[in-house]
């Protein structure tokens, strides 16, 4: 968990984008319930929209919340970290 705190502490400095979005003393929240293990996904928003040359039918737009969208970008990075050795250099199809 330190880790993740860590890359999270990380991509909030380097990326104005989250820090723009959320406030310091909101990322401080997100990281001590990161570090206690209490941090919980909110759930997501989701809005129906018109599919373009489909008149009457919709398509679902599900957004998540922007701590989430923070802690996910997090874990992606560590998760390529991990399995980026594992994989092929031939293999791009789920990276």
């Amino acid at each position: 968990m330190d880790k993740l705190v860590k890359k999270v502490d990380l991509l909030w400095e380097t990326k104005s984008v989250y820090r723009e979005q959320r406030p310091e003393k909101e990322l401080q929240e997100v990281k001590k319930a990161l570090l206690h293990s209490t941090f919980k996904f909110s759930s997501m928003y989701r809005s129906w929209i018109p599919k373009p040359n489909k008149l009457g039918e919709l398509r679902a737009i599900t957004k998540p919340d922007k701590a989430d969208i923070l802690v996910m970008d997090a874990l992606s990075h560590l998760l390529n970290i991990v399995f980026e050795d594992i994989f092929l250099t031939n293999s791009h199809g789920f990276r």
